[in-house]
């Protein structure tokens, strides 16, 4: 994480545990730079949640919501999925290639 890509993405601060976090090469923590920056926000970690898992389910709802027919989805499943698909095309009409 460059300054420059905090900075092309308007990331203001990075929030992650404190641990490092080794990279590619010789580099000893990926977010040494952002840390030198001021713009690490050190997190506590909680015994047996992971942030991981709650976003693959998040992400699994909503691929099964996305994929089921609009006459089995209630009033506000259709709102949702609406909203989904929306944000899905603005995401994808900010991507830089």
């Amino acid at each position: 994480m460059t300054p420059e890509f905090l900075e092309m993405h308007q990331i203001d601060y990075v929030a992650h545990d404190d641990l490092p976090y080794p990279g590619s090469g010789s580099v000893s923590d990926i977010y040494e730079s952002v840390k030198k920056l001021g713009k690490f926000v050190p997190t506590k970690r909680t015994e047996g949640i992971s942030s991981s898992d709650i976003i693959a389910r998040c992400y699994g709802f909503c691929l099964k919501l996305l994929s089921r027919s609009e006459e089995e989805k209630t009033s506000t499943e259709k709102k949702r999925s609406q909203d989904l698909r929306s944000k899905e095309l603005e995401i994808l009409g900010k991507i830089v290639v």
